[in-house]
């Protein structure tokens, strides 16, 4: 992707953090746009936003613009056939099911980048750390069976401002959530 200065091996894990509404998300769309434009197929499921929201988003993305026509977003979301396919969960949703979505994917149509929006939206008790340990695991290892690089938001825990600057210890729940992955 970006002309090889920016690579993401397959079989790995990326876990993108930062506090909410600075751009995980949009940088992650960007990131699958740029990599569908490439002949990457990706897949996502973001349970923070409903699938239109997310096409208006990466549409906008595709034309650099702010602003799009609605003839641009049908011929957007006609480009996206075959190269980028958003799962339509939204809210809590179990790990099961999200990982045969993205299995689903990766078998059937042979995408190579994932995105889970968000770890918080997984059906994980949040005071569970064990459970988010095997949850890790079971994306991680998922990951690499696949030989997809998958992109993990994990947000933070509540600081006492957002202009704290962050680090990786700064993710909110177990620590496996940022052992585990490779990035």
């Amino acid at each position: 992707l970006f002309e090889d200065k920016l690579v993401f091996r397959p079989g790995e894990t990326t876990v993108v953090t930062g506090y909410p509404g600075h751009g995980k998300s949009t940088l992650l769309f960007g990131i699958m746009v740029e990599a569908a434009t490439k002949g990457h197929k990706v897949v996502i499921a973001s349970m923070e936003m409903p699938v239109t929201q997310q096409l208006i988003i990466m549409a906008k993305q595709f034309y650099s613009r702010c602003d799009i026509t609605k003839e641009q977003l049908a011929a957007f979301i006609e480009w996206t056939v075959g190269r980028i396919y958003c799962l339509d969960v939204y809210g809590m949703v179990s790990v099961e099911d999200v990982i045969g979505l993205m299995e689903y994917g990766a078998k059937r149509f042979g995408c190579r980048f994932a995105v889970i929006d968000s770890i918080m939206k997984l059906n994980i008790n949040s005071e569970d750390f064990e459970g988010q340990r095997l949850v890790t695991n079971k994306l991680t290892c998922f990951a690499k069976e696949n030989k997809m690089h998958l992109f993990l938001v994990a947000h933070p825990r509540k600081g006492m401002t957002e202009n704290e600057k962050l680090g990786m210890l700064d993710v909110k729940g177990a620590q496996d959530i940022i052992a585990q992955p490779d990035n």
